[in-house]
């Protein structure tokens, strides 16, 4: 062991001593490992910050916990600090860059389906694309990981710039993330920054959505037929609650921008579980110490039991798994936290409770049902009201059982057997028959919709 690595273990042993008494002590290549007897074990924390705070100008890292007993102080040699660099930021810069480009793209898609009078790749499409979704959700994004990033500063935690993931629409992004470079010092640290994220993009998104909402209400272009396999959004608790205070007719599109909130309230829900490194991983830990991976566990079987409604949510576990359900201790695993620290994680960690739903997308089967209503028999002949109590419009054919003649008018109107019924529409269809065999007392109207195996049978007199 060299010299000065001789003085380093004296000096870590004298600060320590001045704390704490060392009873004993493990020293190898990378770390010591001191064995203490606090004097006054409730201010064990505020002991320990001080030590950690002369460790950290020397370069060390210091953690400490109790178990078995016993209270454990480990060093370690700390990261080498790194040195700002316009360089460092160059990745961010990009990502930033590409990202926008992504979500504008996105944004495209969206508003040519919005406003059916746009074609996708033109100068409108394209601007239009970026004010309505991009800028509202690198937005939200943005301020979450910012929420993050500054919180991390203000507890003398070096962290990275936001880095956004560009992705391919219907987001264009897969989020951001910044990059913490230093453990967690203690619990209080772990909710502040694990609630700051959340609760400014979750704070951001609300604005958001009263656009978005106050938008959609104010839109033309009305939602059609129900296309079969087409991807829908279920709107969350949150946003059902907001979507009173704006009352507009049923059936409209979904503006670009209260697309982005719905986006946004997505994002502050997946970041809530509270399971591994997510932020809510960082408050449950914050909040419950050890116990916290119990929540972890019950989170991630909700997960799975949720994959059975939304295969997404099976990825996601899959990708928890791999990223670990636990979160690992802070480097002050006794610390305490205050009331209002509580205060704060709880009420964050709440926000799941408005902010997810079970099936985020589902994708629509259309419903061919229909009722037969309001039924009269004139002389040879049925009349009744065909209604349509599906959620698309469709082809009806009409056929009698028997081999005889017959007309169909819909509304007043011949048809040849084969009529269109709209969304929430109905017909009064009559059906009248001419039977040149006196035989036949009666004739059997036979009503086929795509997709309805099930045969309405209507007596015909003859």
């Amino acid at each position: 062991m060299s010299a000065d690595a001789n003085e380093e273990i004296k000096w870590i042993y004298s600060l320590v001593e001045k704390h704490f008494p060392i009873y004993e002590s493990k020293v190898d290549a990378n770390s010591i490992t001191l064995y203490v007897n606090p004097k006054d074990r409730s201010t064990v924390s505020a002991e320990f910050s001080e030590i950690q705070k002369e460790l950290k100008n020397k370069g060390f890292i210091a953690a400490f916990d109790y178990t078995g007993g016993e209270y454990i102080l480990l060093v370690l040699r700390g990261p080498a600090p790194q040195q700002k660099s316009k360089k460092k930021t160059l990745l961010n810069k990009v990502l930033l860059v590409l990202t926008f480009i992504t979500t504008t793209i996105a944004g495209m898609v969206l508003w040519s389906g919005y406003d059916s009078s746009s074609g996708m790749w033109t100068l409108q499409t394209a601007l239009m694309g970026a004010v309505t979704f991009a800028v509202p959700l690198m937005a939200i994004l943005g301020i979450h990981e910012l929420g993050h990033y500054y919180a991390a500063k203000r507890h003398g935690i070096s962290a990275s710039l936001p880095y956004f993931i560009p992705s391919i629409p219907p987001f264009g992004t897969f989020g951001a993330f910044i990059s913490l470079r230093e453990p967690m010092p203690d619990r209080k640290t772990l909710v502040d920054i694990g609630a700051a994220g959340p609760m400014c993009g979750f704070l951001v998104t609300i604005p958001v959505a009263i656009l978005g909402l106050y938008l959609t209400g104010q839109g033309g272009v009305v939602a059609g037929d129900i296309s079969a396999g087409a991807a829908y959004v279920t709107i969350q608790p949150i946003y059902n609650l907001m979507a009173y205070f704006f009352p507009s007719v049923d059936g409209l599109v979904m503006h670009p921008t209260a697309f982005a909130a719905w986006v946004g309230f997505f994002v502050t829900a997946i970041n809530l579980l509270p399971v591994g490194q997510l932020d809510g991983g960082h408050i449950a830990r914050g909040l419950f110490g050890d116990k916290a991976k119990y929540l972890g566990y019950a989170a991630f079987l909700v997960l799975f039991i949720c994959a059975l409604l939304y295969d997404g949510w099976l990825l996601f576990a899959l990708l928890v798994i791999l990223l670990g359900i636990t979160h690992p201790a802070p480097l002050d695993n006794m610390s305490k936290i205050d009331n209002k620290t509580k205060a704060f994680g709880a009420i964050t960690l709440l926000l799941i409770l408005i902010t997810f739903v079970p099936e985020p997308l589902h994708v629509a089967e259309a419903d061919y049902s229909f009722n037969v209503e309001n039924v009269q028999y004139p002389e040879n002949s049925i009349v009744f009201e065909l209604v349509n109590t599906g959620n698309t419009g469709y082809d009806v054919e009409i056929s009698l059982s028997e081999k005889v003649e017959y007309k169909i008018w819909a509304d007043g109107i011949e048809v040849d057997g084969k009529l269109h019924i709209d969304r929430e529409s109905s017909k009064e269809i009559r059906v009248e028959a001419y039977p040149d065999n006196p035989e036949i007392k009666k004739v059997t109207v036979y009503l086929h919709s795509p997709g309805d195996e099930d045969i309405q049978t209507f007596n015909l007199a003859s």
